[in-house]
């Protein structure tokens, strides 16, 4: 009979070796990023929690895993190699659009987050947001990484992330700012530049590097 450990560490091992964080892993099956975290693993009674058929079934079929090979992952007493590296907040391109998120100052909200190592980026200036989609190509591909540095002046020229009031988000190249408006070029060329006022921004970050 298999245990709990068991189940979550094949889990473990199948983010591993398919290259994702197990938040990572979470974003690309449409799971919450959190779903795999530790803190999900145990309910609040104590007892050991079991990860749900559907959550596994999931994420099978974006690594093209049968459950044959995951049972024997399973069967893997070796523990999953850990990561040391530093980690920062993770989160799904389409979700940062939705309420929650992300607090009134723009800070992320970070028990709603996953969490992907990154050792040259730490500190709680940085996120990562997981492109979802090829409405960013050629630029950008469904699977990468952004990593926003929120604190850091954009100018122009720079690639930075855009939050709206209408809950939009946005990644753009900055032709012109100025106190009142941002003049924005979009990624993806069969869309046409734009100009946002900068009273309906609530909060813009920096593209600092993309992990492709």
């Amino acid at each position: 009979m298999y245990t709990h450990d068991d189940i979550w560490g094949a889990i473990d091992r199948l983010a591993k070796i398919s290259g994702y964080s197990t938040s990572g892993l979470a974003i690309k099956a449409g799971l919450d990023p959190t779903s795999f975290n530790k803190s999900k693993r145990v309910q609040p009674n104590g007892k050991a929690r079991w990860p749900s058929m559907e959550s596994i079934s999931k994420i099978l079929a974006v690594t093209n895993m049968a459950m044959v090979d995951f049972v024997a992952l399973m069967q893997d007493q070796a523990p999953a190699p850990e990561n040391s590296a530093a980690s920062i907040p993770v989160l799904g391109f389409a979700q940062a659009g939705r309420a929650g998120f992300f607090s009134e100052d723009g800070a992320p909200i970070l028990d709603k987050w996953g969490e992907v190592p990154l050792d040259h980026f730490n500190g709680d200036d940085y996120f990562a947001l997981e492109i979802n989609g090829d409405s960013m190509l050629p630029l950008y591909r469904d699977g990468d990484l952004i990593i926003v540095a929120q604190s850091e002046r954009i100018n122009k020229g720079d690639r930075a992330v855009f939050k709206l009031q209408n809950g939009e988000v946005m990644v753009k190249e900055v032709l012109k700012k100025n106190k009142d408006q941002f003049t924005l070029r979009s990624i993806n060329r069969d869309y046409q530049d734009l100009t946002i006022p900068a009273a309906d921004v609530i909060w813009c970050g920096r593209v600092a590097w993309v992990s492709q």
